[in-house]
């Protein structure tokens, strides 16, 4: 009971204090615990107001949502020192519980409270003037709440400002009821008329005192605040056709004209706070801040979840991560059904979950992306779009839709999360700029499978570089195609891209391939002959086979890679070189180094970047986007005009291809040979060009009997390492000792191989 009573009053406002009276039945041990933990789970710190009286340690807990307990004489009489010094504009939700009966109120109050009140006054009309009403209202709940601590009666003035602040607000009904304790205020009348105006009132003058005109009755600053209200209702008013009620309202702006200052000031009253006819009746203007309560919950939404959301942004690994989570953080923290993040361009969705192309189309996040300026569009399911800016420039949007109660604490998680994103989401378009410039650029490498997505990108990265690149893969695989990527990408692409196999150069001619020679250098040389160096100057030379190079020219290669020039043969003179070297080899570098084939250190200065170009047997969804591709090539050069039928590809597809794509390319062009004039190319087809390159279709294996055969394998390995000692086997693999002995029974191992493993 005590627990709703104290969400209900800390959850009654965003902001500002409140005060809590537990009574003298509610004031036990119990309820003043179960108000603590209440407030506890709202995100509260909980203190009694003489533990934080002094300047110290109020400043400690002035950055937080404060619950303060008055429980004894000591507390009452720290209350208000308290409440006084945590009277500061800063946008927290503080309140204070009474365990122990107020004091009675004064009959009068005393020359220092009087004073009291007037500062307070001079501070909100201050903040009032500058728009920051919010703000003000936070000033008055403060010595509201000191003036029930000390027991002394408030001034009808301050209790009008309060009046004043609602009705800026648009809190209409809630400025109506305020209104009693301020009766006896200068300009108490025409705030009364001008709130029942904003209320509906069909004739505000009627409120009017009779034995005064209307502009007797006001103070110039209350005309014209209540001129600016007439001017934002005039067109309702009209719409309405409300003669009477148009001309009473008329009557009010007699006198001299507003000064421009001031005109300019109650515009943009006007157009900040009132800004739809639903906020003239009566809706509340959002109030800036942090933190908020939703509607409904439990706990704050955004000051507990801060921590991880903080924690996302550094700890992810990459930015697709990141912005993944970001999305995901918003729906589970800040009420938002659904979350995205997209990007400038063409709006395309780069993370997210649950936002549809209508939902980009409502929040009209093209002109949020135009202006740079937030928007909320309230229907049935608000939808927030915040913009992503990066550099001072607008990169992308994030889009959430949630509840309608939900509208303040959404656009601020939005907002939260555009502020932390943008280095993440500046970085994830740039690898999709990297590559959507690969796909354009790289045709050549056919393939939808991840290993050649993955390909492509890297392609493009590398390409980004003028670094040496190191192409690994088996033969057939396609690597001249990238090393051409690559220089095609690069910014060397108007430049020539020379290619030589090393393993068809001796060491005799390898220097004079690669270097050059001059007239005469040596027999045969009847003219001077730039080499393939000068000849790549400023482009890219592709090295392949590069693992088959001889000691001698590796050595050769290493200096021009260390030296950036070469050495004409007969010349003494060196000459500068700009060459990206580019080697390609189908033996691991480190496999050579390892055999002593390979200098260690020319290894280190080819492989600055390293591409890794997959077997076509780990991609084997490509060998029908590659075999209807060769065909087609293939076909339009003959006189076939057959198909490539379904049970050839899905035949194509069963084979390993240890050749890799050039035996797929060769096992194609049989095809094309062999295949009728016209119809239907069959697997039997596919049977017969294979069994004329020498080649056996690949028998299909079930799963579980790979799995098995697998796990055979590593078993039998594992045991042959240890000597058959199965302990030290089991512990390799991960398993226990008779997990093991269960594993060598289930795999045949036991019997027939007995002998071979050994028995521990």
């Amino acid at each position: 009971m005590v627990g709703d009573l104290a969400v209900r009053v800390a959850t009654a406002e965003p902001r500002g204090f409140a005060r809590l009276d537990l009574g003298r039945e509610a004031g036990s041990p119990a309820a003043i615990a179960d108000a603590a933990v209440a407030f506890r789970a709202l995100g509260f710190a909980c203190a009694r107001s003489s533990a934080i009286a002094g300047p110290g340690r109020l400043a400690a807990v002035a950055s937080r949502h404060l619950a303060i307990f008055v429980l004894d004489s000591r507390d009452l009489t720290a209350a208000p020192v308290v409440v006084s010094g945590l009277a500061v504009t800063d946008g927290r939700r503080r309140l204070l519980v009474h365990a122990v009966p107020l004091p009675a109120v004064a009959a009068r109050a005393t020359p220092r409270w009087r004073a009291r009140q007037e500062t307070v006054g001079a501070t909100v009309d201050r903040l009032i003037a500058s728009l920051e009403v919010p703000a003000a209202l936070d000033a008055l709940s403060a010595i509201e709440v000191e003036a029930a601590c000390r027991g002394l009666p408030l001034d009808a003035s301050v209790a009008l400002r309060r009046v004043q602040v609602l009705f800026f607000l648009g809190r209409f009904e809630e400025a109506w009821s305020a209104l009693g304790a301020a009766r006896g205020a200068a300009d108490y009348d025409a705030w009364r008329a001008c709130v029942a105006w904003a209320r509906g009132d069909p004739s505000p003058l009627k409120l009017m005192p009779k034995s005064a005109t209307p502009r007797s009755a006001m103070s110039p600053g209350a005309s014209a605040i209540v001129a600016a209200q007439i001017d934002i209702g005039l067109a309702e008013v009209r719409r309405r056709r409300q003669s009477g009620v148009d001309r009473g309202l008329r009557s009010l702006r007699r006198g001299p004209p507003l000064s421009a200052a001031l005109a300019d000031r109650l515009t943009s009253f006007r157009d900040s706070i009132f800004r739809s006819d639903e906020d003239r009746l009566g809706r509340s203007r959002e109030v800036p801040g942090l933190e908020r309560f939703g509607e409904g919950r439990r706990a704050m939404n955004l000051l507990h979840a801060m921590p991880r959301l903080l924690q996302v942004v550094h700890d992810t690994e990459d930015e697709t991560a990141m912005l993944r989570r970001a999305c995901a953080w918003l729906i589970e923290h800040a009420g938002a059904t659904a979350a995205a993040i997209l990007a400038r361009d063409d709006l395309r969705l780069v993370s997210g979950q649950g936002i549809e192309q209508a939902d980009v189309v409502e929040s009209q996040a093209a002109d949020v992306l135009r202006t740079g300026a937030p928007r909320t569009v309230v229907t049935s399911q608000p939808i927030v779009c915040v913009p992503v800016r990066y550099a001072a420039a607008t990169i992308g949007v994030v889009v959430a839709r949630g509840q309608p109660g939900r509208v303040e604490t959404l656009v601020e998680a939005a907002t939260v999360v555009a502020s932390l994103v943008g280095m993440a989401l500046r970085a994830r378009l740039d690898a999709l700029a990297l590559a959507g410039r690969g796909e354009a650029l790289a045709r050549d490498l056919l393939g939808d499978s991840l290993a050649m997505a993955e390909l492509r990108e890297s392609i493009a990265r590398a390409a980004g570089s003028s670094f040496p690149v190191l192409i690994e893969g088996e033969s057939g695989t396609g690597k001249e195609l990238v090393a051409s990527a690559v220089h095609r990408l690069s910014a060397r692409r108007d430049r020539r891209l020379c290619a030589v196999n090393c393993a068809a150069l001796t060491d005799e001619l390898i220097e004079a391939e690669m270097f050059g020679h001059t007239r005469g250098a040596f027999t045969g040389a009847v003219g001077a002959r730039p080499g393939l160096f000068e000849e790549a100057h400023r482009g890219s030379l592709f090295l392949d086979e590069v693992a088959e190079l001889s000691p001698r020219g590796q050595a050769k290669l290493l200096r021009v890679l260390q030296e950036r020039e070469i050495r004409r043969l007969g010349e003494n003179a060196p000459r500068a070189v700009d060459v990206r070297v580019i080697g390609a080899t189908n033996v691991p570098l480190a496999d050579a180094v390892a055999h002593g084939r390979f200098r260690e250190d020319l290894r280190f200065r080819l492989a600055v970047i390293r591409l890794r170009v997959p077997p076509l047997r780990d991609r084997i969804e490509d060998v029908p986007l590659l075999a209807r591709a060769f065909w087609r090539r293939m076909s339009a050069d003959s006189a076939t005009r057959a198909v490539l039928g379904p049970e050839a590809v899905a035949s194509l597809c069963r084979h390993a291809w240890p050749g890799n794509v050039r035996e797929l390319q060769n096992v194609v062009a049989a095809l094309v040979v062999g295949a009728p004039t016209r119809g239907v190319v069959t697997g039997r087809h596919v049977t017969a060009a294979l069994g004329a390159a020498g080649l056996e279709p690949t028998p299909s294996v079930r799963l579980d009997a790979a799995v098995r055969g697998f796990e055979r394998r590593v078993v039998a390995a594992a045991l042959a390492r240890h000597g058959g000692r199965r302990t030290g086997a089991a512990m390799e693999l991960g398993l226990t000792r008779q997990g093991l002995t269960k594993a060598i029974r289930r795999l045949g191992l036991h019997s027939r191989d007995r002998d071979r493993v050994g028995v521990a």
